[in-house]
Formats: C-alpha cells, sequence, structure tokens
C-alpha cells in the first residue's frame, strides 16, 4: 500500500503538538512526514480559525501556526487545494460533496473535528485527531471515519521508532501534556514513555523498522495500524 499523501489534522492533537514543540524539536513529528514519507500535514479552515482563537489558550499559537503554513510543515486545505488531490473536472464535486458531509458530521461533533473527518473520508486519507468522545458518537451514528485516526502520541511513537526522537524527548513531551492537562493516553497517564508503551498499539509505523509498542488487534477501522515507507 502506498503511502498516504495527507495527514488532515485536528485542532486539539495539533495543539499538543504544538504544546510540546520544545520537547520535540520544533514539530520535528510533522516536518519528518513531509520531508522523508511525502506526507503532507494539512488543516481545513475551521481548524485554522479555532487554533487562531482557541478557547482555552486565546491566541497563544497563532503565531506557531502561521510559521507552519509559511514554511509548508503544514499546508491548508482549503477550495483550491483540492485541485491538488482531485482531478480538475472533478474537484469541486468532491469539495461540494466534503462540505455537505462536514454539515453532517456538525450536527453531532464540534465544527472543526467534523470537517476534518469530511475531508479525511472524502479524499481517503488519515486524520489526526484526539477526540475520542466525538470519533465514538460519529462511529454509534454509522458514519464513516478516517482509516486510521492518529493520536499526537502515534507521532511521537512512530518517530521515536524512526530515531528521529530519543526516549527522552517523548517523555518530555508525555510530561508536557500532563502538566497542561491536556489529554493523554492511558498507556502513558502514571507511566514514563518506555513502560507506556508496552501496552500502547501505536497507529502508524515504519514497516522497515523494527516494531514496537503493542501488536494491533482487530478492532474499528479508525483504530488500525497503518505501515508506510521511507521515501
Amino acid at each position: 500500500m502506498p503511502n498516504p499523501r495527507l495527514l488532515v489534522c485536528d485542532t486539539d492533537a495539533l495543539i499538543q503538538l504544538f504544546l510540546t514543540k520544545d520537547s520535540t524539536r520544533k514539530l520535528i513529528p510533522l516536518r519528518v512526514l513531509r520531508d522523508f514519507y511525502e506526507i503532507q500535514p494539512v488543516i481545513v479552515e475551521e481548524v485554522e480559525i479555532e487554533i487562531r482563537s482557541s478557547k482555552t489558550f486565546l491566541n497563544q499559537f497563532e503565531a506557531d501556526l502561521k510559521k507552519s503554513l509559511t514554511s509548508g510543515t503544514i499546508s491548508l486545505l482549503d477550495a483550491s487545494a483540492f485541485l491538488k488531490y482531485v482531478p480538475s473536472p472533478h474537484a469541486r464535486s468532491v469539495f461540494a460533496s466534503y462540505q455537505g458531509l462536514g454539515r453532517q458530521y456538525y450536527r453531532y461533533v464540534d465544527r472543526g473535528e467534523a470537517y476534518t473527518l469530511a475531508a479525511a473520508v472524502t479524499l481517503n486519507e488519515p486524520a489526526m485527531s484526539n477526540d475520542f468522545s466525538a470519533l465514538e458518537v460519529l462511529d454509534k451514528q454509522g458514519f464513516a471515519l478516517p482509516t486510521p485516526v492518529l493520536r499526537a502520541f502515534d507521532l511521537f511513537t512512530f518517530c521515536y521508532q524512526t530515531g528521529d526522537l530519543v526516549e527522552k524527548e517523548c517523555d518530555s513531551a508525555r510530561q508536557d501534556l500532563i502538566r497542561f492537562d491536556e489529554g493523554v493516553p492511558r498507556s502513558f497517564r502514571h507511566a514514563s514513555f518506555r513502560d507506556g508503551l508496552e501496552s500502547f498499539c501505536p497507529r502508524l509505523l515504519d514497516d522497515a523498522k523494527p516494531t514496537i509498542g503493542l501488536a494491533p488487534t482487530p478492532t474499528a477501522a479508525h483504530k488500525s495500524q497503518r505501515l508506510i515507507k521511507r521515501k
């Protein structure tokens, strides 16, 4: 299976990466995906708005977002960007379908989450989100979800597996998120990064590297494990 073209990032998970940027050397996980795996991290316009005016963090991450968009670490997935990923004769209709799906999801979950997941489903690409409750709600309603939906910790563990982050950096990121009272997977709440990894199933791995964490078990598609190749 070829690598995904995109990783569609939701507000909550992206904020966790911004919060840990000092521990993970300025968004190394996103830059590794872009530079070495040719997977472009993207955000929809609704997420851009949410990050610029977060209810919890206000405009704390506006400078980080602007820098990331300017450097290309993150790209904006707007109507014109769809032309890059959908054959031009169909781009308008596909974008309209995405908008319609986003409106359906928005009946049940927050706006950024709704349009992030809708974009990933429409383009058949993975998403990144930590909003477990939203995913559960949409799943119970019978809506399609991206395959898989990554968490911020899937990027930390992935970069640890590839050697782009060391254990100390990943554990510092874990401690940062706990200090900020951010959601952390159960495996890492009361254990170091190394110890927590023993009971954590990463959803993203390099298939040429030794595997880490728990082996995947049959489960919901959005919790599945994706193997990718370094280019």
